[in-house]
């Protein structure tokens, strides 16, 4: 998985289980040879959108077999963007995984991107749970007095114009940034990408949830012990909710009517 790291994973709670968390999925960023749209290793599902023809981009989720059952449906809406919707005991959870355009990208194409982005959050039922997740590329800063209802009081260096756009954006969608959130015990969970001489770190990568939800969060760090084989952390947010399982339809049984004209029947 060349150039591929994993971005967020997401804890619930099945519905069968009394206590504890259980990991059922996590996003991934940067699947440039990931081809299928949909398959299954090792027992997790992994749901693609990828380009066919170029080796860039593409998102993922990958899925343990408690969320496939819980899974109602998902959208590969561009190589930067694919949403999943899933049944919980609380009502649906919309999970929608993104890869934002490099620095170097032209500004039309970082407008192209949030303009999807915003159709397809305008898409989802106002009901949904909903988080957005993935890699940025933005620096929000810790400005707390101003953006208070978009990031907490742990937010990570200074704020750029890409920060800016997304501290906005979240704003309009009544999005929190659920990696702010947290008061850490070590520097290096609070970080999410290190450049490649380790002279520069930076939080670029964020777990948004909207702000009804926001309670529901019972963590949001980075992982540094975790080997991705990337120069991105792996961010880790917990959330306090059940998966129900979707239930099997009565298939009715049907009478071959037409014996009834046996005397013997």
């Amino acid at each position: 998985m060349e150039c591929a790291y994993s971005k967020s994973r997401w804890k619930t709670r099945h519905s069968n289980e009394p206590i504890g968390k259980i990991r059922v999925g996590i996003g991934v960023s940067e699947t440039s040879h990931w081809k299928e749209s949909d398959f299954t290793e090792r027992g997790y599902k992994v749901l693609c959108a990828s380009e066919e023809d170029v080796h860039r981009r593409g998102v993922a989720l990958i899925l343990n077999k408690q969320a496939q059952k819980a899974l109602l449906g998902y959208n590969t809406i561009s190589p930067r963007l694919i949403s999943a919707r899933f049944q919980t005991q609380v009502g649906a959870l919309t999970i929608i995984q993104v890869y934002a355009p490099n620095m170097a990208d032209r500004e039309e194409m970082i407008d192209t991107f949030y303009d999807q982005l915003q159709q397809t959050i305008d898409d989802t039922p106002n009901k949904d749970i909903l988080i957005v997740q993935g890699d940025l590329i933005a620096k929000v800063g810790r400005d707390w007095d101003t953006w208070k209802n978009v990031i907490g009081h742990h937010g990570y260096g200074e704020m750029n114009n890409r920060g800016e756009k997304l501290l906005n954006f979240c704003m309009a969608n009544n999005l929190a940034i659920a990696n702010t959130m947290f008061k850490q015990k070590n520097a290096s969970r609070e970080w999410t990408w290190e450049s490649p001489d380790g002279r520069t770190k930076n939080k670029i990568d964020f777990v948004m949830v909207n702000n009804k939800w926001k309670s529901s969060v019972q963590c949001g760090r980075s992982f540094p012990s975790a080997d991705v084989a990337s120069d991105h952390q792996l961010v880790i947010c917990n959330f306090k909710l059940r998966f129900k399982t979707k239930p099997k339809q009565n298939v009715m049984k049907r009478y071959d009517v037409s014996k009834l004209k046996d005397e013997n029947t």
